[in-house]
């Protein structure tokens, strides 16, 4: 079978699953509000602190801006740093947090067990120790990555951006794809952070291809989707535009806001659903009967 073939089987089975356990789409339901929450609720204190405007608070947390717009002093500049990496280590927290969930509901779900919300959380909080050692370890990486590329490139080298976006080239896309596998070995096998960290690197080499494929077949097919929603519903706007009124014009414009953040939900959650039956399948556990000869050519490893 080619691998665009294959890709799209994947996708197919996946949203499948999907379909049939449609509450495996809340776990990134309530960690994408968690993530809201949390930086509305870091943005006033660190716009306080830095005196900028709410808006550039948000900018700054996501973008993780390691310095505040105008002139601080040095104190300020310390808090400021500090409450980013607080911020980058609370939200990586939820994220992994409900990324164990979701992989034991679905792990259930393969074992022919129900795939629950409930019991994806209360399989998650257990570990709740091991989560919050990687996420502190994950963060720490993330800024230092952050700080190094901020530091090239507001220096004076000539080369600076270039040497900043090698960085991010030859450490930041390995670390993502070594790390790949983490969470499902560290939640399912009960292992540490880091062992975690180095049996998820090692079943990498039978799996790069794989994840590389996965990522841009379900990236290229939510990007698709939206452009097809925006260019079938931009004839309707031209019609409509002259008689819509701003009110009017603000709706249609939060409808196709949610419809993307549908399309980007689901073929996000379906990729993370084929996330564990690769996981499974690289470590011989059971799988759905309809990936096996799909997945069939892909050696596994030895335990």
């Amino acid at each position: 079978m080619g691998r665009i073939q294959r890709t799209w089987q994947i996708m197919r089975l996946s949203w499948d699953i999907l379909r049939n356990n449609p509450s495996l789409a809340m776990f990134p339901v309530l960690a994408f509000s968690c993530f809201l929450v949390s930086m509305i609720a870091f943005a006033i204190p660190v716009s306080t602190l830095s005196g900028q405007s709410i808006g550039s608070t948000f900018h700054a947390l996501y973008e993780m801006n390691l310095t505040p717009q105008g002139e601080s002093d040095s104190q300020t500049l310390f808090l400021y740093g500090v409450a980013i990496f607080a911020f980058y280590f609370v939200t990586t927290l939820i994220g992994t947090f409900f990324t164990a969930a979701f992989v034991v509901s679905v792990s259930n779900y393969m074992n022919g067990q129900a795939a629950t919300f409930r019991d994806g959380l209360k399989a998650a909080s257990s570990h709740l120790a091991k989560i919050a050692t990687w996420s502190l370890i994950s963060a720490t990486v993330g800024l230092l990555l952050r700080l190094s590329e901020h530091v090239l490139k507001r220096s004076r080298l000539q080369w600076g951006e270039a040497i900043a976006a090698a960085i991010v080239l030859l450490i930041g896309i390995p670390w993502v794809m070594a790390t790949y596998f983490l969470v499902p070995i560290m939640i399912l096998r009960n292992e540490g952070p880091l062992t975690a960290m180095k049996e998820s690197a090692r079943l990498l080499k039978n799996s790069w291809a794989e994840q590389l494929l996965s990522s841009v077949g379900f990236g290229t097919v939510s990007m698709l989707l939206i452009l097809i929603g925006i260019l079938v519903s931009l004839p309707f706007l031209l019609i409509l535009l002259p008689t819509l009124a701003l009110g009017g014009l603000f709706v249609f414009i939060v409808l196709i806001m949610i419809y993307g953040f549908g399309v980007s939900l689901i073929t996000g959650t379906c990729e993370s659903i084929f996330q564990v039956v690769l996981y499974r399948h690289l470590t011989e556990e059971p799988i759905l009967p309809e990936f096996r000869p799909i997945l069939a050519d892909l050696p596994v490893s030895s335990k």
